[in-house]
């Protein structure tokens, strides 16, 4: 049997309110659309950007979490990506691909406080994680001193 991993990590911004439900079972879903964008030169030096859009869902606790947010909040979010078929109208066969996500954690920093600290925006704290393993990833600490605004990078900044 080979190994095999299904994982995705994305950093955008929320392009739409979350949308809560609650399902006949009790259990919570939050869905929203999340976009990516990257910058790059084209074969003439000119900066282009493309933006690709994600659907998103996520359960119980994180989705309770995710109600808390708005269109626009810059987002780190992991996952596994999920296809799913269904029936529309005309009883044709539909397919959507989702992310189904297990952490996800604002990452954008809000005002200073007085300590000199930042308020909110993560924190050293798994701000929402339903992931089950015991081990941590270095994207889930939310460390505060990590510049995570990709757009002020130029080619400079890049280690490679």
């Amino acid at each position: 049997m080979a190994n095999s991993m299904n994982r995705v990590t994305l950093i955008g911004n929320l392009g739409k309110d979350p949308e809560i439900k609650v399902i006949p079972s009790g259990s919570k879903v939050a869905n929203f659309t999340m976009a990516t964008t990257e910058s790059y030169k084209d074969k003439s030096g000119d900066w282009q950007q493309t933006t690709d859009w994600h659907n998103v869902n996520c359960w119980d606790a994180l989705a309770d979490k995710m109600a808390k947010m708005s269109k626009g909040a810059k987002v780190l979010v992991e996952g596994k990506i999920k296809t799913r078929s269904y029936q529309d109208k005309d009883g044709a066969t539909r397919y959507i691909t989702e992310i189904l996500a297990n952490t996800i954690m604002p990452i954008e920093r809000e005002e200073r406080s007085e300590g000199g600290g930042y308020s909110g925006g993560g924190g050293n704290s798994n701000y929402a994680n339903n992931d089950n393993n015991s081990g941590s990833s270095a994207a889930t600490q939310g460390n505060s001193d990590i510049n995570t605004d990709f757009n002020d990078m130029d080619d400079d900044d890049v280690p490679f």
